[in-house]
């Protein structure tokens, strides 16, 4: 009976590491599915957040899916930042916290280099951005979290300017705009729009 024990004990031990196979007599992975899968009775939408995604790679395996920045996901739906969504984010240049969060410590008549806007994380969803509350005409020289892609809209709602500066060194390189001349500004109100194309922000119009 002993014996018995011991060769049912290793046999289970290995039947633990083994490979399962379903339909198929040739399993390549732990659990190997030659068919469709059917889920029931999942647990998703009672609280539970969606924090990535799975897909088939090449090799019929199923795997995490890597995204780019331009996805998000949010409350289990999948959104392209920077197409088709105009959502709107307001920075306020009184608000002590947008201030210290997106300008640096911005003060009057500085030029802005390498703008934190967020838009490679919490601001992911935003295309407009809308500055409020310009205590000055105010100049842009670079911009962070560009994507090839990445289409952003600067808005100016106030009666000072609003610039950007053609490839300025205070900023760094993947940072910098292109534009055709060395500044470009809005007259008071108004809105630039860019796109990045992998190496720089480059400048597609500018409304008055």
């Amino acid at each position: 009976m002993k014996k018995i024990g011991i060769i049912l004990f290793l046999f289970l031990m290995e039947s633990s590491f083994a490979q399962v196979g379903i339909n198929t007599t040739d399993p390549q992975e732990a659990l190997d599915v030659n068919g469709k899968i059917r889920v029931t009775d999942t647990d998703i939408g009672s609280g539970r957040t969606m924090v990535s995604i799975i897909g088939i790679d090449d090799e019929e395996t199923l795997s995490k899916i890597n995204l780019s920045p331009d996805f998000v996901i949010t409350n289990n739906t999948i959104t392209v930042s920077g197409t088709t969504s105009y959502s709107v984010k307001n920075i306020d240049f009184t608000d002590p916290a947008d201030v210290a969060l997106y300008l640096e410590d911005y003060e009057a008549g500085d030029d802005i280099a390498d703008l934190y806007l967020g838009i490679d994380g919490l601001n992911a969803h935003e295309t407009v951005i809308r500055f409020i509350n310009a205590p000055d005409a105010f100049y842009i020289s670079g911009i962070q979290g560009g994507v090839s892609g990445r289409h952003v809209l600067l808005l100016n709602p106030s009666s000072e300017h609003m610039g950007v500066r053609n490839e300025d060194v205070e900023s760094s390189p993947l940072n910098r705009i292109l534009i055709y001349g060395s500044v470009a500004s809005t007259q008071g109100q108004g809105a630039i729009e860019m796109v990045y194309d992998g190496t720089r922000w480059i400048v597609l119009n500018i409304r008055n």
